[in-house]
């Protein structure tokens, strides 16, 4: 049932797809934004698949009503069960202690990533300047122009104007107005 690592590690065939979100698009499909520090973790069988269960602890509430100090699940499906490990191409471990700004969809009493790797930014910083950054590439078919190109999700952003532009796009309702 479950793959070896060395096997996941080197083999090229294998890959996520699923759509990729601009912000507005991330900020409309989540149903809560927070910025949160990743606690304690469990990993769970259910009929045989592994489940991550990470909690999170609420720094600040972008959208959504939860307060500092709440704590939400995040499920993810995968995990580290003995000697295996099987995790989805392109959903993330969280390390604990690690700061993250989280885009949810509620999902069982828990919550998941919305698309994905794409759902969350780590909080980084450096030179005591606190920065958002996904290292996630991704290939986008840009059917207009024929194309395809790939970037990161998020370059290295300073977390003041991450969090104000998420706030901006909350409060315009994330999708009918333009910058």
């Amino acid at each position: 049932m479950f793959a070896a690592p060395a096997m996941i590690a080197v083999t090229p065939a294998l890959a996520s797809l699923f759509v990729a979100y601009d912000l507005p698009m991330q900020v409309e499909q989540s149903g809560l934004i927070i910025t949160a520090t990743a606690g304690g973790s469990r990993v769970e069988l259910r009929d045989k698949v592994p489940y991550t269960y990470t909690d999170l602890v609420v720094e600040s509430c972008l959208k959504g009503d939860h307060a500092p100090g709440d704590t939400v699940t995040l499920r993810q499906r995968g995990g580290d069960v003995g000697q295996w490990s099987l995790w989805a191409q392109g959903d993330p471990k969280l390390e604990k202690g690690g700061r993250y700004v989280l885009f949810l969809l509620p999902s069982q009493g828990q919550f998941v990533l919305s698309g994905m790797a794409q759902g969350l930014a780590r909080i980084t910083v450096k030179d005591r300047v606190a920065y958002a950054e996904n290292p996630l590439v991704i290939s986008r078919y840009l059917p207009r122009e024929g194309r395809v190109t790939q970037g990161r999700v998020l370059a290295p952003t300073p977390l003041a104007d991450y969090l104000a532009e998420v706030a901006r796009l909350v409060a315009l309702g994330a999708r009918g107005e333009s910058k």
